[in-house]
């Protein structure tokens, strides 16, 4: 959800369809990323979907190439930084200038791609999808962290784990069992505790 929408009286009622849909959406398992609201220090906690304290909901704001948060972001309300400066787009190697393409939305919709490509990837090697629903991704996305206090906001970093499958050089589907051996390897103890309770339910 890259956008952020005010929570005023007088919308009170979608606010409540929202929250709903929400709710929902985490019962299913369903991993769920939102935009912080690039007001910097000047952030307030009454925007949506960041509000919402009842679901499973995790927060991403923006960083430079260096992992630095962005000066439009208030670190004290995200729970992910993400590369949101300076990103190239798909259909040009230029580097985009424009100071308006800049923010938490890009970041956002780069958390979600990299969790979805982590879920394809579990699946792809024959595991369940529902190894990493939403509260093991972000166990996971904690663990990526690049700063030593993993309960910080700090980039999710997954690159020294690809380079060094891809330093192996193996054929394409070996890398990707390789990659996911090691992201599944710092999810040992939380996979293990799924499968038991998963076992128990069965």
């Amino acid at each position: 959800m890259s956008w952020t929408i005010k929570s005023t009286p007088e919308n009170n009622k979608d606010e409540d369809g929202l929250n709903l849909e929400l709710d929902r959406a985490q019962r299913a398992g369903i991993i769920l990323f939102c935009s912080t609201d690039d007001k910097g220090q000047h952030s307030i906690d009454s925007v949506l979907p960041s509000r919402n304290k009842l679901t499973l909901i995790r927060r991403v704001g923006s960083c430079n190439g260096n992992g630095t948060k962005s000066d439009f972001v208030n670190e004290s309300q995200v729970n992910y930084l993400f590369p949101g400066e300076q990103l190239k787009m798909p259909w040009t190697a230029e580097w985009k200038k424009n100071e308006s393409d800049k923010g938490s939305s890009a970041s956002t919709a780069l958390a979600t791609g990299l969790a979805a490509l982590i879920l394809w990837c579990n699946v792809i090697c024959g595991h369940d999808r529902a190894d990493f629903n939403n509260e093991r991704m972000y166990q996971l996305f904690d663990k990526l962290k690049a700063g030593d206090d993993k309960n910080k906001a700090s980039l999710v970093d997954i690159s020294g784990l690809m380079e060094e499958v891809m330093r192996k050089r193996e054929p394409p589907l070996d890398t990707v069992g390789l990659l996911v051996a090691q992201l599944r390897a710092k999810m040992t103890e939380e996979i293990r505790r799924y499968e038991e309770t998963k076992a128990f339910s069965n």
